[in-house]
């Protein structure tokens, strides 16, 4: 069979569909959602090991100024920052890049079955036709 003549072979006349502007927010409120989630755990966490670093020199209850109050400390704080910073925004970029990569398929998929229905129905009348 010819590729002119074969309806399933639809070529691809646009590889990345336009997404609607709800589409896109949806995505980005799912990722700022996620780096939200992230960071709260992760500052939990960094939370949680401050406290140990300062609960094992200074008795109970602690201060404020114990928490960072040794270079240890100000050393865990500096490098757990930037990796909460950069993990969260990494968790938030790849949801929203998922959602719309996802949604892109879809709306091809869309485009390319319409494209095959039309090719079918036009080799059904042409063969309607010929009869």
């Amino acid at each position: 069979m010819t590729p002119q003549a074969n309806p399933y072979d639809a070529p691809l006349e646009n590889p990345l569909p336009e997404l609607p502007l709800q589409t896109k927010i949806m995505a980005a409120c799912f990722g700022i959602f996620s780096a939200v989630g992230a960071a709260v755990t992760l500052g939990t966490f960094l939370f949680g090991l401050l406290i140990l670093i300062a609960g094992k020199t200074l008795p109970s209850p602690l201060s404020a100024d114990a928490l960072i109050g040794s270079p240890l400390q100000k050393m865990v704080l500096g490098i757990g920052g930037v990796f909460l910073l950069m993990t969260s925004f990494a968790s938030g970029g790849w949801v929203v890049f998922r959602i719309l990569k996802s949604q892109r398929m879809t709306a091809n998929v869309l485009h390319r079955r319409h494209q095959l229905q039309a090719a079918v129905i036009e080799m059904q009348s042409a063969l309607k036709d010929g009869q």
